[in-house]
């Protein structure tokens, strides 16, 4: 199979509902009037997350066990780790230099816990998500959904292999089982708990491996993925384009896609805020349809969709500083204010995708370790150096030891010179010391 070919055969509407899901999040970030519904474009991440995972897990599970959840947890860290941690350092040194008005405070904590993948923490009364939204002074607050995918990817390899355990039907039952389970977690917790919990929204990324599993059932193993062997090198940089497409389409399954899509951008467009438990539950079922009716769709195809999928993370991370940025910084903002900060947001995002993520996802395994590191550490440095510089300005507190019955003497006096030190220190040695010196 050529080049060319395999480039056909790839899924190219998998990236455009990602794209898609995307601009329905930006929309409800930079005009939540006109587009309340907009947040459900985070669903469709979590559907399309499990969708991926599992087809990256099916193809890794023939490995040796060890090698199986290294080879998943380093393809996954080293997808996720360098531009996570590269914004988290930039946004912190924006807010000490040209976030006038945001609070610092909170945003540290707000970065210690991002930092850690622990923004989806339940909040306090006074945290509500869609408050924090309104007065965007948290420059961290979508992170929250990072923080969910990450502790996914922690539980998702022990899902698949009890799954593994199993044959069909009974896999299917226990993913389903998975899935309904979640979902009644969802359903009866909580507002704050049911939108944060990685195990109140498990059913959503269930559903994306139901997905995967309905795919597989309808085509050869060999055109979909190849197994890898112990040696063989994952292929980093077009991870999520590896799902290959059916050769021939049926212009039923079009029709039907046609109309699915249809209706998922109708609840994203409508100006009206819609029950979310209610369309959530349709938002990801909308989704994982969309991904099994594998077939060309002129929305989600157009090259447009997919290059807005193919930034989509980068996108995610920094439009939410700039839209905070925007806000706080000019006191007549309007909708062509948001507009220039969203091209704006566009623009950096694709310089990033260009330059930065493409460079990473090509380098060795070590050097994106170190990169990782480096990028941790000068985070922390970051997040608490008003505790580190106040440490550092505090006189130091010398303890008296067993063996040692005199404190130090720094400081005692300001001017003290080494003759009057020693004089002071030990007297008679010194004076036995200059006496002798005198008969010598």
């Amino acid at each position: 199979m050529t080049s060319s070919t395999q480039n056909n055969l790839k899924r190219d509407d998998l990236q455009g509902i990602r794209g898609l899901a995307i601009l329905a999040v930006l929309g409800f970030h930079f005009y939540p009037n006109q587009f309340p519904n907009g947040y459900l474009g985070v669903d469709q991440f979590f559907v399309l997350s499990g969708f991926l995972m599992c087809m990256l897990l099916t193809k890794s599970q023939e490995l040796p066990m060890f090698s199986f959840f290294t080879q998943f947890y380093i393809r996954r860290l080293k997808r996720i780790l360098p531009l996570y941690f590269l914004f988290i350092l930039c946004t912190v040194i924006a807010l000490y230099t040209v976030f006038p008005t945001a609070a610092i405070l909170q945003n540290k904590i707000s970065a210690g816990k991002a930092v850690i993948f622990l923004s989806n923490r339940s909040p306090t009364a006074n945290e509500d998500y869609f408050k924090k939204l309104s007065i965007a002074l948290d420059l961290f607050t979508h992170t929250w959904s990072l923080s969910v995918e990450f502790q996914f990817y922690l539980l998702v390899p022990f899902i698949f292999l009890i799954g593994r355990l199993f044959k069909k039907p009974f896999k299917e039952i226990y993913y389903s089982a998975i899935a309904i389970s979640s979902f009644g977690y969802h359903v009866s917790s909580p507002t704050s708990v049911a939108f944060n919990s990685v195990f109140a929204r498990i059913w959503q990324f269930s559903i994306g491996l139901l997905a995967y599993f309905i795919v597989d059932n309808r085509k050869d193993n060999t055109i979909l993925y190849e197994p890898e062997t112990m040696h063989s090198q994952a292929k980093q940089s077009s991870e999520e384009n590896e799902v290959a497409r059916k050769p021939e389409s049926s212009g039923k399954i079009l029709w039907l896609k046609n109309i699915i899509l249809v209706a998922t951008v109708l609840i994203m467009l409508v100006p009206i805020e819609l029950n979310p438990l209610g369309t959530r539950a349709l938002i990801t079922i909308f989704t994982a349809l969309l991904i099994v009716l594998d077939v060309e769709n002129v929305l989600l195809n157009p090259r447009f969709m997919i290059y807005i999928g193919d930034i989509s993370y980068a996108l995610y991370l920094i439009h939410w500083p700039i839209y905070a940025y925007v806000k706080l910084t000019f006191e007549e903002w309007n909708f062509w204010t948001l507009t220039a900060a969203l091209l704006l947001s566009i623009l950096v995002a694709a310089t990033l995708y260009q330059t930065y993520e493409s460079w990473y996802l090509k380098q060795s395994n070590v050097l994106v370790g170190i990169l990782v590191v480096a990028l941790f550490i000068a985070n922390l440095i970051a997040i608490n150096k008003d505790e580190i510089s106040e440490q550092m300005k505090k006189p130091q507190n010398i303890k008296l030891m067993p063996n040692r019955t005199f404190p130090r003497l720094d400081g005692v006096e300001p001017n003290m010179n080494s003759g009057e030190f020693s004089a002071y220190i030990m007297p008679p040695v010194w004076n036995k010391l200059s006496t002798s010196s005198l008969i010598i």
